[in-house]
């Protein structure tokens, strides 16, 4: 009882199931130069099912068209945010149009006109859908450890938010420790999972 696997399974969309937009596929393939116009596609060859989107990268942003329901045509911008890292230059991220969070990756699901980030469509990853998963149960402490220091986790990319402006430093250092711990948690966890993979 309990083990791995137990629990109810997860209605939730998969993101694996959604068009997804990846900021760092965009900037590897160029298409965040200013004026690059560019076309996004989509496919599954076992159901002959595709889908496309224009888009164009502008200094700032960069706009989507396509068309939904073969009907409704959209065209809206997605805002870029350029972070300077530690060791020189930029990363990129986009702006999610919706609650506006930084994020590397967008999605359409089937729930929204609009690609969106993960959390706004509420969309879940395929090997955590299971409420068993230990795996699962970490991203979801790491979340709202994350969140009561007004950030977002995101995987190996996070890092710790600095003290909220009314949180006292002793409290901040308290969540700050338990968010290390679960992700040296979270790092044994994937360590052994990885090695059942090869076993």
């Amino acid at each position: 009882m309990g083990g791995l696997g137990s629990g109810r399974y997860s209605r939730k969309t998969a993101v694996e199931d959604c068009l997804g937009i990846d900021v760092n596929y965009l900037n590897r393939k160029g298409f965040l130069e200013e004026g690059c116009q560019f076309t996004l596609r989509w496919s599954i060859s076992r159901s002959n099912w595709s889908a496309s989107i224009s888009a164009k990268a502008y200094k700032d942003y960069i706009v989507l068209d396509y068309i939904v329901e073969k009907e409704r045509e959209l065209n809206y911008s997605i805002q870029l945010d350029k972070v300077p890292m530690n060791l020189g230059g930029y990363k990129n991220y986009l702006r999610c149009p919706k609650c506006n969070s930084r994020v590397e990756k967008i999605y359409k699901s089937s729930a929204s006109d609009y690609f969106l980030c993960r959390d706004c469509l509420d969309l879940v990853y395929r090997s955590s859908k299971e409420s068993g998963d230990e795996l699962a149960k970490v991203r979801r402490k790491l979340d709202k450890l994350y969140s009561k220091l007004n950030g977002k986790w995101r995987g190996v990319y996070s890092i710790i938010p600095d003290k909220p402006k009314n949180m006292h430093q002793r409290t901040y250092l308290g969540i700050r420790k338990d968010i290390i711990k679960q992700e040296r948690l979270l790092d044994g966890l994937f360590c052994m999972k990885a090695e059942d993979l090869i076993g």
